[in-house]
Formats: structure tokens, sequence, C-alpha cells
């Protein structure tokens, strides 16, 4: 993965408010678990891991109903990407009981995947929403 973003910035809009607002809210969060890790702080990760799991279910369901209503040619690879990152979520809580050293893994698969799934994957389908917010 080459472009990697550790946090929010104006590359990582959509266009659609409310996945914007929600694709900034994981990627606080991100970038608080990898300062909880750095900071060995097992209580805040084990927090922040918790909370990044709901959110990305609620997040991922609210993408893919969007998806589903508006016909998006793409939604079975989409829903994939999705199913991958939420089985690696739950293998990180997993690995976060057996070793707290996790920095490395979280930044490269963690951030750079999400980061990377917006700007190649979500700004795709946000573009499809709205040619279909115009046409409704």
């Amino acid at each position: 993965m080459g472009t990697c973003s550790y946090g929010w910035n104006d590359e990582l809009r959509t266009g659609n408010d409310i996945l914007d607002i929600q694709h900034k809210e994981l990627m606080t969060k991100i970038t608080y678990l990898m300062a909880e890790i750095e900071n060995e702080n097992t209580k805040a990760m084990s927090e922040a891991i918790s909370y990044l799991t709901d959110y990305i279910f609620d997040h991922f369901t609210l993408e893919e109903s969007l998806m589903l209503k508006t016909n998006y040619p793409d939604f079975e690879r989409h829903r994939d990407e999705h199913s991958h990152y939420v089985k690696y979520i739950f293998r990180l809580r997993q690995k976060m009981l057996i070793t707290p050293d996790l920095i490395d893994e979280v930044s490269r698969e963690l951030a750079c995947w999400f980061s990377e799934h917006i700007l190649k994957t979500d700004i795709k389908m946000a573009e499809h929403l709205r040619k279909f917010i115009q046409c409704a």
C-alpha cells in the first residue's frame, strides 16, 4: 500500500457529508489507538479496539445499505473489502490480548488500509451516490 494517511486530511473527503464525518471519526480513533499502543496503555488500547469494532460495523452497514439502495455496480467487491477489514479488527483484538507490541502492524494494516479504502473505493462509491441523488 503506497498511500498511507495517519489521521484525517482533505484528500480523504468523499464529498458525502455523512461518510466524511464517519471516516473522520474512524481515522481519529485509529490515530488515538496508535498513540495508546506507543504509550503501552493496554486498557485504552482495549477500549479503542472495542469502539472501532462497533463503529466500523455501523459504518459499513450504512455504506452497504446506500450501495444497495442505489444499485452500486461494484457492491460485491466493496463489501468484500469491508469483510476483510472486519475480520482483521477481530484478529487484532485477539492479538492484543497476547502481545501489546502492535504499533507497526496497526500503522500498516489499520491506518494504511483504511486510508487507501477511502481513497480508492469510498470516493468511487460517493461519486455514484452523487449521480443517484441528482437523478432522484
